[in-house]
Formats: C-alpha cells, sequence, structure tokens
C-alpha cells in the first residue's frame, strides 16, 4: 500500500524543506522506503 504525505505552506522560507528532511530521516530510521520530491523550483 502506498501512503503519502503532502507538505504546504503559505509562505516562503517557513520551513517546508527542512521539515520535509527530518519526516524523511525518521521514516528511514523506522525502516519504511520513503522518498522526496520537490516538485516546484523558486
Amino acid at each position: 500500500m502506498c501512503k503519502s504525505v503532502f507538505i504546504t505552506a503559505t509562505g516562503t522560507d517557513v520551513g517546508k524543506t527542512f521539515i520535509s528532511r527530518l519526516l524523511l530521516k525518521k521514516l528511514y530510521t523506522l525502516g519504511h522506503k520513503a522518498g522526496y520530491y520537490k516538485a516546484v523550483l523558486s
């Protein structure tokens, strides 16, 4: 089963990438396969 987490915010420089990295690291340490994709770069 594939599950997704979508992280969004209304502004820039609020820490979306930082939080995404922390979540990904935690998932890896728990033994889950996870990936990260940043759809829009500005």
